[in-house]
């Protein structure tokens, strides 16, 4: 009768700690949810905005989950008990989940002292005054809006060219500036394939008119899209063409 009654008592061991550990496995891949989403994101999505991006290392938590609980698994099935080296293991890795959880979420930007930190919208705003300014300068001094090369100069920002906030596909890029010419009015309609960060001057027949537009990534019905900056009365356009 005893070993039969050792066995039961082992038996319902074995099922508490692997329930134990699939528990802390299960635990941890809750723990890295939002994460692991942003980072599947990143990849997928053509752009994102760049503070949601997590670092690679925040794939390393659920992969070592998913391989403790197939190896417990295989373990169950071949009869042996987990041990107290696997149960520390996993529980380490759970507190180190959740201190990077803490960690992570009291560094969320809720505001900004320099440009390069601000939204990309701001950004974007920012740039298109700049644009502005070279093209009323060419305007004032040459009769026509300056050719592409020098509408696209980098855009300064404390010393350093502004980058806006976008991740495209785990790369930055600055902003891109567009010229076209023998236009009558702003490019306000989304090129197929086009990315946020896109700066679009137009260009009238005689070179003394512009119209500069701008792309961002925009919320819309829970998809995001790249689409053009709005204003109250539709896209948002700065322009010396009244």
């Amino acid at each position: 009768m005893t070993k039969p009654a050792t066995s039961t008592r082992l038996g319902f061991v074995s099922i508490a700690l692997l329930v134990l550990h699939a528990a802390l496995a299960l635990a941890v891949f809750a723990l890295c949810r939002m994460s692991t989403l942003a980072l599947i994101r990143s990849v997928r999505d053509p752009a994102v905005f760049s503070g949601e991006v997590p670092s690679l290392a925040w794939a390393l938590p659920p992969a070592f989950a998913g391989a403790f609980l197939l190896m417990r698994l295989v373990q169950f099935a071949r009869g042996r008990r987990g041990t107290t080296r696997a149960t520390l293991a996993i529980g380490v890795v759970l507190l180190a989940t959740l201190a990077g959880r803490i960690a992570r979420s009291g560094s969320e930007v809720v505001g900004y002292t320099r440009l390069s930190a601000a939204p990309p919208s701001i950004q974007t705003v920012t740039a298109m005054r700049e644009l502005q300014q070279r093209a009323q300068a060419g305007v004032r001094e040459h009769g026509q809006v300056p050719d592409a090369a020098t509408l696209s100069a980098p855009i300064m920002d404390e010393g350093s060219e502004l980058i806006p906030s976008y991740s495209y596909r785990w790369t930055r890029r600055p902003f891109r500036v567009v010229r076209r010419a023998d236009q009558s009015g702003p490019v306000d309609r989304p090129v197929p394939g086009e990315l946020p960060g896109t700066l679009y001057v137009s260009v009238s027949p005689d070179g003394r008119h512009y119209w500069i537009t701008a792309t961002v990534l925009i919320d819309e019905h829970g998809h995001r899209v790249t689409d053009f900056l709005p204003s109250s009365g539709g896209v948002y356009v700065l322009s010396n063409a009244g």
